[in-house]
């Protein structure tokens, strides 16, 4: 989701770019017979499926904002601004090297 506000006043224009992610995905490959019970409990507690089988978990998420202010005044163009981003996340891999 990404949201933009713009607001121009008379001698400058404030911008708001805000974005937030989130990303579950699981992907496993049953390799040793685990029924699809036994995957679907486990991945219900904690995302252990990965127990069962090959693959990856992920469970992440992404939170960004910006604050703009810009301008100009007789030949003096100017852009100031913040910007704050935060990453969080866990990945569970499992995989077999034969």
């Amino acid at each position: 989701m990404r949201t933009e506000l713009n607001v121009d006043l008379d001698w400058m224009t404030f911008t708001n770019v805000t974005s937030y992610r989130n990303i579950e995905d699981c992907f496993f490959d049953n390799n040793d017979g685990a029924t699809p019970e036994e995957i679907a409990a486990a991945d219900a507690v904690d995302n252990r499926g990965a127990e069962f089988g090959l693959g990856t978990a992920e469970d992440s998420d992404q939170f960004s904002t910006e604050l703009r202010f810009s301008g100009a005044q007789d030949s003096l163009e100017w852009t100031t601004g913040v910007y704050y981003g935060r990453d969080n996340g866990k990945q569970l891999a499992r995989f077999q090297i034969l």
